[in-house]
This record gives structure tokens, sequence and C-alpha cells, in this order.
């Protein structure tokens, strides 16, 4: 049996250490898609 989520995301501009410390300290997460011949996209749930 399978289970279905729902995440919310949305596309993040500015990536590096502080920005991704700034997003945890707002308890958020910083994440980035990765995939197959294409460029990596930083977002945050």
């Amino acid at each position: 049996m399978s289970t279905d989520f729902q995440i919310d995301a949305e596309i993040r501009n500015n990536s590096g250490k502080g920005d991704a410390r700034r997003l945890r300290h707002q308890d958020k997460i910083p994440a980035i898609i990765y995939g197959a011949d294409k460029t990596p996209q930083p977002i945050v749930l």
C-alpha cells in the first residue's frame, strides 16, 4: 500500500551557507533538486 504526500516548496534565488542558516532559523528547510542533464534547482521547503 502506498501513501501520497504533498510537499510545499518554493524556488529560492539565493544560495550559500548564510542564506541556508537564515532559512533554518525561520524553521524552513533549504534543499536542491538534482536531475540528469538538468541544472540543479535550489528550493526551500
